[in-house]
């Protein structure tokens, strides 16, 4: 009997240097789960995209699914962008594919703790009691996210930021690298935490936010994060 024979292709949606390093946390998990997917492939819609990247073969969207079964892929998006988070996540729903949720092997799931689909739960992060989290987030490595924190849709945070308790994140939020949230704070849906930055008040719905204690500096009216290409 074939090893492999009814497990799934992981498709990582976006192939960029988030992409990468979800690679090879699934492949961490893979060897781990006793295979717990037969392949893992990038999708990404880039007409450059290349067909191998760090030894992972990688497709268009129209080609994964011309060449794989859908009912034998599942997905998980890799951008670090989040309102391209959404508009991935939107078209895969639309398609009615399957997503699937990636967490690293130390991770331990509290009680009273809920989480949905798609979300990445990188290494080193660690979620405390009574937290709930929404669908297709990216919680980057060393995360920490302390008692009854919420978590809506399409978030990103990044590396050693900090959430201590009782605060909310909104849809659609990216938290830069070692930012730091005071407990009892609310973040606006579609708001960008700069990195480092310390925030002490809630926030309004799109605002970028920077500095120590952090103030709005304006509006993120693009919705976008990053303006290089491969996120």
């Amino acid at each position: 009997m074939d090893m492999g024979e009814g497990l799934k292709i992981l498709c990582i949606y976006c192939a960029g240097g988030a992409g990468r390093e979800i690679a090879e946390l699934a492949v961490s998990i893979n060897s781990i789960d006793k295979k717990k997917w037969k392949e893992i492939v990038f999708v990404d819609d880039n007409k450059e995209l290349e067909k191998s990247i760090n030894g992972f073969k990688a497709y268009s969207f129209k080609e994964i699914t011309r060449n794989y079964e859908i009912n034998n892929i599942e997905f998980v998006i890799s951008s670090g962008e989040p309102y391209i988070r959404k508009t991935i996540s939107d078209k895969l729903v639309q398609k009615n594919c399957s997503f699937v949720s990636l967490f690293h092997a130390g991770f331990i799931n509290f009680r009273f703790t809920e989480i949905g689909f798609g979300n990445i739960i990188d290494f080193g992060s660690q979620l405390s009691c009574n937290v709930t989290i929404g669908n297709n987030n990216y919680i980057n490595r060393s995360v920490s996210l302390s008692h009854d924190v919420k978590i809506g849709n399409n978030c990103v945070i990044s590396p050693c930021a900090i959430i201590t308790g009782n605060v909310t994140i909104g849809d659609n939020t990216f938290i830069g690298a070692g930012a730091i949230i005071r407990n009892g704070v609310s973040i606006g849906n579609g708001s960008v935490i700069g990195m480092g930055s310390v925030v002490v008040r809630d926030t309004e719905e799109n605002a970028v936010v920077v500095g120590n204690p952090a103030k709005a500096v304006r509006f993120n009216n693009d919705k976008r994060v990053f303006t290089s290409k491969g996120n």
